[in-house]
């Protein structure tokens, strides 16, 4: 199994990622100085942050020119969210051939991260909304970091498992293309960059029924699987061909995760109306869009 990973060339962990992941969030003040400190000496997030802060979902009225002024107004986890999120970016090379293949998997991903956070501020742990982010956007990263090494190969296996969203299909490919699933890569990545464990349980996430997920990944997992069935049926739907049999397996994942929540009319009418009509004026994911050049 080594050499397999050898051959993938999962890329080590950038120092700005490791300190960040290891700033004390308890005393708030001194985090957001190490935050602005590790930021400071990145010209890169410098800009991206400073371009989000003056985006027309958060720009009040002046221009903001100051990461300080930007920090207090983006407010320190969401920082931190993005920090993460586009240090991780600059570990995988950008795929030139077809761009297309490799923005829809960052999106897919970041459809994930912003589904969860809001499925947590609705009925999960509105306190740490940007765990269940975090760990939506990590949980598929074997994906991008396998389409990195092998492109060709990777998109015959998403055509074959309809863009991937059949879950199962993609699985039996990968094993077949590459001797190792994105899911055992995105659990072997979370590990060697020292991600906290709550983060590789949630990558290693097989079997989304909502029971078994809670037993391995709990709160955080069942959250972002939830999430990930949302992002996935919604996807197959909007599809020019739609493959039946994959909605209706996916929309049987999405009705139990309903009862596993126990969730009342009203919010079963945010998740089904609401909840998709939002992405339209997330500045967040319309960034994110900018952000890979995607």
């Amino acid at each position: 199994m080594d050499s397999v990973y050898e051959n993938l060339e999962i890329p080590s962990m950038p120092q700005v990622i490791t300190r960040i992941l290891e700033i004390n969030e308890n005393d708030l003040t001194l985090s957001v100085q190490e935050l602005e400190a590790i930021i400071s000496s990145d010209p890169n997030l410098v800009s991206k942050i400073l371009k989000l802060a003056n985006s027309p979902f958060y720009s009040r009225s002046n221009n903001i020119s100051d990461l300080n002024r930007a920090l207090s107004l983006l407010g320190f986890k969401s920082v931190k969210s993005l920090t993460l999120l586009v240090s991780i970016a600059k570990l995988l090379p950008r795929i030139t051939q077809n761009s297309n293949i490799q923005k829809n998997l960052w999106m897919h991903s970041i459809i994930i991260a912003v589904t969860a956070k809001a499925l947590a501020a609705r009925i999960g742990d509105k306190k740490n909304q940007e765990v269940f982010f975090l760990a939506g956007l990590l949980r598929h990263i074997g994906q991008l970091i396998i389409y990195s090494r092998f492109p060709s190969s990777y998109e015959s296996a998403l055509k074959q498992s309809f863009n991937g969203l059949d879950v199962e299909s993609l699985q039996k490919n990968e094993l077949h293309l590459f001797g190792i699933s994105t899911f055992i890569l995105s659990e072997y990545a979370m590990e060697k960059w020292n991600f906290p464990g709550e983060f590789v349980r949630v990558a290693d996430i097989i079997d989304y029924t909502p029971e078994e997920v809670f037993k391995k990944a709990g709160l955080t997992g069942t959250v972002v699987c939830f999430a990930e069935i949302l992002a996935s049926l919604k996807e197959a739907e909007d599809a020019k061909e739609a493959n039946k049999s994959l909605i209706e397996k996916l929309t049987g994942f999405k009705n139990q995760y309903y009862r596993h929540f126990s969730l009342s009319n009203e919010d079963i009418d945010y998740i089904e109306n609401k909840l998709p009509e939002s992405f339209k004026d997330n500045e967040f994911y319309n960034f994110c869009e900018e952000l890979f050049l995607l």
